[in-house]
């Protein structure tokens, strides 16, 4: 399981039943590199929710945008730092 999405999956498994699978479809790769058409069609639906989602944050609440998009930026340099240890 993907450490990154593991608290996702927690909340998500007591809500669905033993014959559901899930995948993790990976966010900003080439979609015109990938083969498999069915990967192809939910990589374009994770971009499309993903430009979405971009587009409101930073024309809704423009202040919420800039500490969201700070927020990341020190996530992203605490994980760079852990990998150094």
């Amino acid at each position: 399981m993907d450490a990154d999405n593991r608290d996702l999956l927690d909340l998500l498994m007591p809500c669905v039943s033993s014959d559901h699978v899930f995948q993790k479809i990976k966010s900003h790769v080439g979609i015109s590199t990938l083969a498999d058409l069915l990967y192809r069609y939910a990589a374009l639906g994770n971009q499309l929710a993903n430009d979405v989602a971009l587009h409101a944050s930073s024309n809704l609440d423009r202040q919420w945008a800039t500490s969201l998009f700070a927020k990341q930026l020190d996530v992203q340099k605490q994980r760079d730092l852990l990998k150094q240890v």
